[in-house]
């Protein structure tokens, strides 16, 4: 009875020492489990493209036989996921997605050969601003940086427009149409927030 007595207490110190258990007074609790959860999705028309995830967690992968790709074990927040693969240009040259107690399903990214790609970059002053990009060859969104810098990479030349979005602030300008031929852009907005 004694080896038995010792066996479980050196089962429990060891729950309270990793954090499972906590101790407070008499009364013992769980701690429960973080929730994870994961971005999932499938790129179309070429095999072996990278995919970036950045946000609160970050990762690195590369598209299966299929298409498919899988970032697992994520924590609630706001990813970006960037397709690249040499030589080819993107449907969605990135997408934001809120991962919110849930797995999130992501629509499929296109790929398509491109010789030549441009950029587009800016700023708006403050983190955590959602950019979109809609065009008639390319589109998607990004978050801003800690600097309130933005990039998008892996655009077909043709005409885009830039609409910057966060809750409790407006932009000067609200859009801003951007052209491209055959050199990157830029495109900047200055963000105010809303009184009240």
């Amino acid at each position: 009875m004694g080896t038995i007595k010792f066996i479980l207490l050196v089962v429990f110190s060891a729950a309270v020492a990793t954090g499972l258990i906590i101790w407070s007074g008499s009364k013992v609790s769980e701690v429960p489990a973080p929730s994870i959860y994961s971005i999932s999705g499938k790129v179309t028309g070429a095999p072996g493209v990278t995919l970036v995830l950045t946000g609160p967690a970050t990762a690195t992968t590369t598209t299966a036989a299929n298409g498919a790709f899988n970032f697992g074990g994520l924590p609630n927040g706001n990813y970006t996921i960037t397709p690249s693969l040499p030589g080819y240009a993107f449907s969605q040259v990135s997408l934001v997605r809120t991962v919110s107690d849930a797995d999130v399903a992501i629509p499929a990214f296109t790929a398509d050969p491109a010789t030549t790609t441009y950029s587009i970059t800016g700023t708006t002053g403050i983190p955590g601003v959602t950019i979109a990009l809609k065009g008639n060859e390319n589109g998607g969104s990004v978050l801003t940086g800690a600097g309130g810098t933005y990039t998008f990479v892996g655009l077909v030349p043709g005409s885009y427009t830039i609409i910057p979005s966060r809750d409790g602030y407006s932009f000067s300008p609200n859009s801003l149409p951007v052209k491209i031929d055959t050199q990157n852009s830029t495109a900047n907005f200055t963000a105010t927030a809303k009184s009240g």
